[in-house]
């Protein structure tokens, strides 16, 4: 059984939640735009005031571009069909430069799936979200939990963190006192440089030390 999320951390995950779920569409248009963009070297520093207007009103349109993408997105409820794909993953890992199979996209998101549909909506990450708070035997399913907790404390998963910066802002939010435990101990090598940054990558390997090395080879579904 799950508990009740406070709302100022149900929101956060939510947050968070609404990242994740659109990630592969946003990663897309990046990719696009990027695609399209030649780089500026000396040479085509422009001469005139003509010319750089001209080069700021093309960015300023990439910008728009992405500002009408982030915020097309309808606000999502329980009741919406949002939902996290193993597309939205591959693109995340991609992202944060992480390697990661199929099989273990598949695993990653079959530990929130309970309908078992390959997918993951909001009333699932919420849930197993709760699950894992409330875990005092260590036994609930946490890769994805992990990312979830550290985009609660770093919305942009390319971006570091410290040590004590994550438990912090942990500590700010109301019903997190069993993940602050687990990323205390888990996190125990930087306490001789706590201020030292950490990456998502890095959060990620130390909070799953204790999985089997084998688990991303696992083709189960």
């Amino acid at each position: 059984m799950t508990t009740a999320l406070h709302p100022d951390l149900e929101n956060a995950l939510f947050q968070a939640f609404e990242h994740l779920c659109r990630y592969a569409s946003i990663s897309s248009i990046r990719e696009n735009i990027r695609a399209h963009t030649p780089p500026v070297s000396e040479s085509l520093i422009p001469h005139s005031i003509a010319t750089l207007r001209r080069m700021q009103t093309a960015h300023q349109s990439h910008i728009e571009i992405m500002e009408a993408v982030t915020h097309s997105e309808p606000k999502k409820t329980s009741q919406t069909s949002q939902v996290i794909s193993p597309l939205d993953m591959k693109a995340f890992f991609k992202a944060i430069r992480k390697k990661s199979s199929k099989s273990h996209i598949k695993w990653l998101l079959w530990e929130f799936d309970d309908n078992l549909d390959g997918v993951i909506g909001w009333e699932e990450f919420r849930t197993g979200c709760s699950r894992n708070l409330s875990d005092s035997e260590g036994l609930a399913l946490n890769q994805l939990f992990h990312i979830a907790i550290f985009l609660v404390c770093v919305p942009d998963e390319t971006s570091s963190i410290s040590m004590l910066e994550l438990i912090d802002k942990l500590q700010k939010l109301r019903g997190t006192e069993r993940i602050v435990e687990k990323v205390v101990l888990n996190l125990e090598s930087l306490e001789k440089e706590p201020a030292r940054r950490l990456s998502l990558k890095e959060f990620l390997e130390k909070m799953s030390a204790d999985l089997p090395e084998t688990y991303a080879k696992v083709d189960f579904l």
